[in-house]
């Protein structure tokens, strides 16, 4: 076997025109355009683009509610469901997501942790928010 892997080589390198050679050169041609194609369709398929609106066009912040206890302030707003599609470019509510802005500000000489999962026992982390909207190629 190893012999003849040799031998088609040897018959592609020194001739190109006997059976063997053009066989091989016609099945590297065929596996090179294929491998071609399928990374330009990888890259195609990698540019889309998103453009999202940005955050100070919507209006959601209008709506924000701020607390402050022991030098932590929070400010909260719900986005509408017109708000996330236009931010988001899918509809979230349809899936039965409803995304939160928080914006946490520590004035404490002291580090404050914010686990998400405590704020909602439905909450979506947004990896599986990203999930539910995958597409196959």
């Amino acid at each position: 076997m190893i012999q003849c892997m040799r031998l088609k080589m040897h018959c592609l390198k020194m001739t190109g025109h006997t059976a063997c050679g053009l066989t091989s050169m016609v099945f590297h041609d065929c596996m090179r355009t294929l491998a071609v194609g399928i990374l330009s369709g990888a890259i195609m398929l990698g540019c889309a683009t998103f453009n999202p609106r940005p955050m100070s066009e919507l209006s959601f912040r209008e709506r924000a509610k701020t607390q402050t206890e022991s030098g932590v302030r929070v400010t909260a707003a719900v986005l509408s469901a017109e708000e996330t599609e236009a931010l988001f470019g899918r509809p979230l509510y349809k899936k039965g997501i409803q995304p939160v802005w928080l914006e946490i500000e520590n004035n404490t000489g002291n580090r404050v942790w914010f686990p998400p999962v405590g704020l909602d026992r439905d909450y979506f982390a947004p990896l599986e928010v990203a999930y539910l909207y995958h597409q196959s190629f």
